[in-house]
């Protein structure tokens, strides 16, 4: 769009949306030998972002009273000619839109980029598309927002791409400015609990990723502006167990068709989880008790203990593991597993005897 962008002038689009082109020396070029009024000589001679609106609004008019009222002028634009006409509005610097009746008529022009829902296209790369006028529900924008929070972004949210953009949105359209701390706390932290049942690999490492990035950079920060993030994040179910590293192995679920799947998440608060680098945990408890590979870095688990990941066993959880490993025993007729049970009871023990010192 961008190299299309440039070989196109907004006087070309708002010819192509229906507006009226005068003729190069039509009108005399100075004011005094001039009997137009002064507004119109003004905006002849230098166009403004008022000027446009209004001339695009009066073919629009003029379109709605013809015989092909029923197809939108806009149709007629591509997305290079939408971009020309939102760049000149939007981003260029100089005069502003003031009038609450402008602002009004702007937001119904499809020249304004929203994010898209489809985060499976987002695992790998950022999309966006038009959206049809912007009178129909409320629009945010995100101050700051990084390519991992874009990729959390539905049709709720405005593309921009500077901070003039920005505030621009939410003069003209009244767009609701959120801090990336908000974003997070509002529309992201639920989607954490939400995994579909075939989730791909794609958009399992799309969600680690973009996890791992606010826990390890964006944590301190979001906490510092709102004592409840914390509390928040450590009660939602957004780790997956060890358990989830283990892929299917039956042959229907392994065929070629199936390979980017992960069939079985499950998904835990850090305050249900155990602390992988505690070796007597390891050999006590299941792997369902323990973060994934992809949460078991050091600095992220230097992170998930100031959210409750545990480092000891309760009493009732020793009682527990005493009674699964007694099940496993004698429950079980592999000699694999009979062995296990034995190792366990050991780490059980010397569980016991640091305990009782």
């Amino acid at each position: 769009i961008e190299e299309e962008e440039k070989e196109l002038s907004l006087s070309n689009v708002l010819v192509s949306l229906g507006a009226r082109e005068l003729l190069s020396g039509v009108f005399p070029m100075d004011l005094p030998s001039s009997s137009m009024p002064e507004e119109i000589w003004l905006y002849i001679q230098k166009p403004t972002k008022e000027g446009v609106v209004r001339t695009i609004e009066t073919a629009l008019r003029r379109h709605r009273s013809s015989s092909l009222a029923s197809s939108s002028l806009f149709d007629s634009l591509n997305n290079a000619q939408k971009m020309v006409l939102y760049s000149y509005l939007l981003k260029k610097d100089g005069d502003e839109i003031e009038q609450e009746s402008i602002k009004a008529t702007l937001k119904t022009f499809p020249i304004f980029r929203a994010y898209t829902n489809d985060l499976s296209n987002k695992a790998a790369t950022i999309v966006h598309n038009f959206v049809t006028g912007l009178t129909q529900m409320s629009y945010f924008v995100v101050k700051d927002a990084t390519s991992y929070d874009k990729k959390y972004m539905n049709d709720e949210f405005l593309c921009y791409d500077t901070f003039q953009e920005r505030e621009r949105l939410v003069s003209y359209i009244g767009c609701v400015s959120l801090t990336r701390c908000q974003f997070w706390k509002r529309f992201v932290l639920p989607q954490l609990e939400e995994v579909k049942e075939n989730e791909t690999m794609e958009e399992v490492r799309m969600r680690v990723d973009a996890i791992n990035n606010m826990l390890l950079v964006d944590l301190p920060t979001f906490c510092s502006e709102d004592d409840e993030f914390r509390n928040i994040l450590s009660g939602i179910k957004f780790i997956p167990t060890a358990a989830s590293d283990v892929q299917p192995s039956s042959s229907a679920e392994s065929t070629t068709a199936n390979i980017s799947v992960r069939k079985r998440t499950i998904l835990k608060c850090p305050s249900e989880l155990y602390d992988p680098d505690v070796t007597q945990l390891r050999a006590l408890m299941d792997l369902n008790d323990f973060p994934s590979e992809d949460y078991s870095a050091p600095e992220i688990l230097i992170t998930l203990r100031t959210l409750g990941l545990k480092t000891n066993l309760t009493w009732d959880v020793v009682l527990d593991c005493a009674r699964s490993i007694e099940s496993q025993c004698f429950d079980n007729n592999e000699r694999k597993q009979k062995d296990l049970a034995k190792e366990r009871g050991k780490e059980l023990l010397s569980f016991l005897d640091i305990q009782c010192e």
